[in-house]
């Protein structure tokens, strides 16, 4: 009943409005036609005098009508305030009424944990078996027609790519090319900070500079040797010879100004003022006809590039990962590969997962894999994880 009430009187103002507009109207117009028949035609002086007047009068009634004119439209724009500030509270309330769906979070996870399945529990055993029967058959597809074509393609692009990186990186003088600073200790985790250094490699692979990073990374923070303890050098131009006498790293920009700087240093992505238009998920236009038929996610395949130079193994490290793999049983079947990333993450970044929602999907891969081949597959999996824990849980 309030709410009929408050309408009924909204609509009693608009009503009350719209009459003092028809009102205001006819007066405008009664004075127009009164003041073009006010034009002397040869009267005499009085009837000069007393239309004089006359126009006076109406100048004034004219001002009041002004004023009149004000104020309707203040009034109109009060009732139209109040329309979109009842607007307004109507979003808020269904905001909170969404909210209040849920009694307590865990039943908003659940909710959430069977929006998000692949296989929802409501669906049941068999449909589930049926989309993962589908899906292996999906996959056979690819042994109708040879997949080396696809692989050799992608493989020379690849090499393409490469080729080109080793030039960008190594310029003929390091003190005439352009170059591109980037400070490798961003303040977060290794795969943080790997992304930084690509997303530092990607701009300067788009504005055709070379990649230096600064101090060549000698101060790391995950090696006390740097950057190189692991990986292999990004460029041979080093940083403290790249200089001329006088000459210092301008700040990143986009403008010419920037461009024609020799020497730009980056910051890191979370602090730009300007987006970069090469930055992912964009793709060279040269190379996009061919990723885009050739690959499911043309630019997950275009950073790849960037990583695969950046991460080439130093000869220390190539010998750890070859004595690693050995030790993997590659030549008896697939295996699936987890990584359960739990300590500082926990309540921070992410949730909590227990081992057995990754055992579920780890077994429809499994599924799926049967499917496909028509032939039994044993379980095996790879865990990586900071969390010893993790292994007691795991029941085989």
């Amino acid at each position: 009943m309030m709410w009929l009430r408050r309408t009924a009187c909204l609509c009693s103002i608009h009503c009350i409005l719209i009459t003092a507009v028809v009102i205001w109207s006819s007066v405008f117009f009664y004075l127009s036609f009164s003041l073009y028949g006010l034009q002397p035609k040869g009267k005499d002086v009085n009837e000069q005098q007393t239309l004089a007047l006359n126009y006076e009068q109406a100048l004034l009634n004219l001002a009041k009508v002004k004023d009149e004119n004000e104020k309707l439209r203040k009034m109109l724009e009060a009732v139209n305030m109040m329309g979109r500030k009842k607007l307004t509270m109507g979003k808020r309330d269904s905001y909170v009424k969404i909210n209040s769906e849920f009694k307590n979070k865990e039943e908003r996870v659940n909710r959430e944990k069977n929006e998000t399945s692949l296989f929802p529990s409501s669906n049941g055993f068999s449909l589930k078996h049926e989309l993962l029967s589908l899906l292996g058959q999906a996959a056979a597809f690819k042994n109708v027609d040879s997949e080396s074509w696809r692989t050799n393609a992608l493989a020379n692009i690849s090499a393409r790519f490469q080729n080109y990186f080793d030039k960008m990186q190594n310029p003929d003088d390091c003190k005439a090319a352009k170059i591109l600073t980037c400070d490798l200790n961003k303040p977060c985790g290794f795969a943080c900070q790997l992304h930084h250094v690509t997303y530092c490699f990607i701009v300067a692979y788009g504005s055709n500079r070379t990649l230096v990073l600064k101090d060549d990374g000698h101060k790391w923070n995950y090696a006390a040797n740097g950057w190189t303890t692991a990986f292999l050098p990004v460029t041979k131009c080093s940083f403290s010879e790249i200089f001329k006498p006088n000459e210092y790293a301008a700040d990143w920009g986009i403008s010419k100004h920037y461009w024609d700087k020799r020497i730009v240093k980056l910051s890191i992505i979370d602090s730009l003022l300007h987006p970069i238009p090469y930055l992912p998920l964009a793709i060279p236009r040269s190379y996009s006809d061919e990723l885009l038929k050739l690959h499911s996610s043309a630019p997950a395949f275009f950073i790849s590039q960037f990583i695969r130079y950046l991460m080439r193994p130093s000869a220390v490290f190539a010998k750890e990962i070859d004595r690693a793999v050995k030790k993997v049983p590659f030549n008896k079947g697939p295996i699936v590969g987890l990584h359960i990333r739990r300590t500082d993450k926990i309540n921070t970044e992410a949730s909590f997962h227990d081992l057995t929602e990754y055992m579920n999907w780890t077994e429809n891969w499994f599924r799926i894999e049967e499917y496909r081949t028509q032939s039994s597959v044993k379980r095996r999996i790879y865990i990586a994880t900071d969390d010893p824990e993790v292994f007691n849980e795991v029941t085989m």
